[in-house]
Protein backbone atom coordinates (compact mmCIF):
# COMPACT_ATOMS: atom_id res chain seq x y z
CA UNK A 1 0.00 0.00 0.00
CA UNK A 2 1.62 3.18 -1.00
CA UNK A 3 0.51 6.81 -1.79
CA UNK A 4 1.63 9.33 -4.21
CA UNK A 5 3.24 11.65 -2.11
CA UNK A 6 5.97 10.87 1.81
CA UNK A 7 4.13 11.87 4.58
CA UNK A 8 0.74 10.04 3.40
CA UNK A 9 -1.48 8.12 6.28
CA UNK A 10 -4.58 5.93 6.03
CA UNK A 11 -7.23 6.14 8.39
CA UNK A 12 -8.61 2.60 8.03
CA UNK A 13 -7.27 -0.64 6.62
CA UNK A 14 -8.82 -4.14 6.03
CA UNK A 15 -7.34 -7.18 4.83
CA UNK A 16 -7.98 -10.70 4.78
CA UNK A 17 -5.95 -13.60 6.11
CA UNK A 18 -6.16 -16.90 6.76
CA UNK A 19 -5.37 -18.30 10.29
CA UNK A 20 -3.04 -21.74 8.16
CA UNK A 21 -2.75 -22.38 4.69
CA UNK A 22 -4.85 -25.52 5.17
CA UNK A 23 -7.20 -23.76 6.67
CA UNK A 24 -10.58 -23.13 4.26
CA UNK A 25 -11.60 -19.54 6.45
CA UNK A 26 -10.44 -16.68 5.88
CA UNK A 27 -11.01 -13.92 8.39
CA UNK A 28 -11.41 -10.20 7.68
CA UNK A 29 -8.91 -8.11 9.81
CA UNK A 30 -9.39 -4.51 10.48
CA UNK A 31 -6.28 -1.51 11.76
CA UNK A 32 -7.53 1.82 12.61
CA UNK A 33 -5.35 5.16 11.56
CA UNK A 34 -3.52 6.96 11.44
CA UNK A 35 -1.45 4.36 9.83
CA UNK A 36 1.47 5.59 8.06
CA UNK A 37 2.51 4.65 4.58
CA UNK A 38 4.10 2.51 2.65
CA UNK A 39 1.86 -0.31 4.67
CA UNK A 40 3.11 -3.79 4.44
CA UNK A 41 2.27 -7.33 5.89
CA UNK A 42 3.06 -10.96 5.09
CA UNK A 43 -0.15 -13.23 5.56
CA UNK A 44 -1.69 -16.51 4.48
CA UNK A 45 -4.42 -16.55 2.49
CA UNK A 46 -6.27 -20.12 1.64
CA UNK A 47 -6.19 -21.50 -1.84
CA UNK A 48 -9.05 -20.43 -3.71
CA UNK A 49 -10.14 -17.30 -1.60
CA UNK A 50 -10.27 -14.27 -2.33
CA UNK A 51 -7.19 -12.22 -0.63
CA UNK A 52 -8.16 -8.14 -0.21
CA UNK A 53 -6.79 -5.07 0.96
CA UNK A 54 -8.83 -1.81 1.24
CA UNK A 55 -7.67 1.01 2.50
CA UNK A 56 -9.33 4.83 2.65
CA UNK A 57 -6.63 7.78 2.60
CA UNK A 58 -6.84 10.65 5.75
CA UNK A 59 -6.58 13.28 3.26
CA UNK A 60 -6.99 14.04 -0.59
CA UNK A 61 -4.47 11.40 -1.58
CA UNK A 62 -4.36 8.93 -4.55
CA UNK A 63 -3.57 5.55 -2.88
CA UNK A 64 -2.40 2.76 -4.60
CA UNK A 65 -1.91 -1.12 -3.74
CA UNK A 66 -0.33 -4.33 -4.32
CA UNK A 67 -1.34 -8.16 -3.66
CA UNK A 68 1.71 -10.51 -3.93
CA UNK A 69 2.84 -14.25 -4.14
CA UNK A 70 5.78 -14.45 -1.94
CA UNK A 71 6.50 -11.14 -1.61
CA UNK A 72 7.79 -11.28 -5.62
CA UNK A 73 4.79 -12.11 -8.03
CA UNK A 74 2.56 -9.55 -8.67
CA UNK A 75 -1.50 -10.95 -8.48
CA UNK A 76 -3.16 -7.68 -8.29
CA UNK A 77 -3.08 -4.10 -8.37
CA UNK A 78 -5.21 -0.89 -7.92
CA UNK A 79 -5.33 2.67 -7.77
CA UNK A 80 -7.99 4.80 -6.32
CA UNK A 81 -10.43 6.40 -8.05
CA UNK A 82 -9.77 9.75 -7.35
CA UNK A 83 -8.04 11.91 -4.36
CA UNK A 84 -9.71 11.40 -0.86
CA UNK A 85 -11.34 7.75 -2.27
CA UNK A 86 -11.27 3.96 -0.87
CA UNK A 87 -8.18 1.95 -2.85
CA UNK A 88 -9.79 -1.90 -3.40
CA UNK A 89 -7.26 -4.53 -4.27
CA UNK A 90 -8.73 -8.31 -5.04
CA UNK A 91 -7.26 -11.48 -6.08
CA UNK A 92 -8.96 -15.07 -5.67
CA UNK A 93 -5.50 -17.34 -5.12
CA UNK A 94 -5.30 -19.81 -7.51
CA UNK A 95 -6.38 -23.76 -5.98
Amino acid sequence: MSGEAGGVTVTELTYTESNDRYQDEVAERRLDGPLGLPWKDEVIVSAGRDAKVTATPSGQEVLTCRILLDGEKELGRATAAGPGQPVNCAKTTDT
